[in-house]
């Protein structure tokens, strides 16, 4: 943002100021990130309110950009099979076997990542997805018959 109100005195800064920064920033940024900027203009500003450095919020005005949500393409089962035959032929076993885990078992990739044997109770049917920050993160999964077949074949003998 200091760009856009380098040199001028908190004082000074009018809504065309603001103006320009959402003429020629926002375009730029991902509407996440323009909101982030925004919020934190817009509290500035406000906080110079409340303490009596401005008359008003000349940031007050702006619309947040609205937020969409990505489309997610889920391939169906066939195509999913396709997915994994193809990354077994190019002989990368370990690459699909950890694609299927993921898509099983539901875990991103940091938490596949941390996944040990302990954490599969296959007695229980269920497997404990370890947290990425405190063990009070963690999650348990149940165990469908597609991740236990997987688990089964993975198992060390």
């Amino acid at each position: 943002m200091e760009p856009f109100f380098e040199g001028v005195a908190l004082r000074n800064i009018r809504p065309t100021h603001c103006e320009n920064w959402l003429i020629e920033r926002g375009p730029k940024l991902s509407a996440s990130t323009f909101n982030h900027e925004l919020e934190a203009m817009k509290m500035i500003f406000a906080y110079s309110v409340k303490r009596g450095l401005i008359l008003n919020n000349p940031a007050s005005e702006i619309a947040r950009k609205k937020l969409t949500k990505p489309v997610v393409h889920v391939p169906s089962r066939d195509q999913f099979e396709d997915i994994i035959k193809t990354i077994r032929s190019g002989r990368s076993d370990e690459g699909a076997d950890f694609l299927e885990l993921l898509a099983y078992s539901g875990c991103r990739l940091d938490e596949a990542r941390r996944l040990r044997w302990r954490h599969a109770n296959l007695d229980l049917g269920r497997l404990t997805i370890p947290g990425t920050k405190s063990q009070a993160s963690q999650r348990i999964v149940p165990i469908s018959d597609a991740l236990r077949e997987l688990l089964l074949r993975l198992r060390p003998a």
